[in-house]
């Protein structure tokens, strides 16, 4: 049982290729079905994780790691069905912010600094998931409260990407300042 969190996670990463492979053969809805189940998945291994008291270093890193992947293969699905501007800054935006964390966390590794989930990055990550979902559904049901309501999504998502990439920042950087001087040579 202790590894059913970990467990719940590596499903999320193996299977978020599914969800523009689906978008590519034009089951649009299957791949909405696929990205909100593994979304949730999201909610459920840090549940089980609190709950089993099966919180391990594995799955801090493959937790946030099948998120970045779940997302990045999603944007690219709603890349395939639209290429408007506001889409193509949306997908930009959570890509340099990803790679940016990914390499700060990277560097810092070796002086076991281990990001904390930031209430910016939970924020960000739910509305991003909130605007893949509606932003898919739009294009299966056209609306213009829905195109509408999906812009408005993209515009809040990217705000909250900067905001979230700014705060792990601001944590690298005080990391960094407040570790011993034995360790900065």
């Amino acid at each position: 049982m202790r590894h059913l969190p970990n467990l719940v996670s590596l499903l999320r990463l193996l299977l978020s290729p599914l969800v523009p492979f689906t978008v590519s053969t034009d089951l649009v809805w299957e791949g909405l079905l696929i990205f909100a189940l593994l979304s949730l998945s999201d909610a459920l291994d840090g549940f089980l994780a609190r709950r089993l008291k099966a919180q391990t270093t594995l799955g801090k890193f493959l937790d946030p790691l099948a998120d970045k992947v779940l997302m990045f293969n999603s944007l690219l699905a709603l890349l395939m069905i639209d290429k408007g501007p506001s889409t193509l800054i949306l997908f930009k935006t959570a890509l340099v912010r990803d790679i940016f964390l990914i390499i700060g966390t990277l560097a810092l590794r070796k002086y076991n600094f281990v990001p904390e989930p930031s209430f910016f990055g939970k924020v960000s990550t739910f509305l991003l998931s909130v605007t893949i979902c509606v932003s898919l559904g739009t294009s299966l049901y056209t609306s213009q409260v829905l195109e509408v309501l999906s812009l408005v999504l993209k515009g809040g998502s990217v705000i909250l990407l900067v905001v979230s990439g700014v705060d792990y920042l601001v944590k690298a950087l005080s990391f960094i300042q407040n570790r011993p001087a034995v360790d900065r040579k």
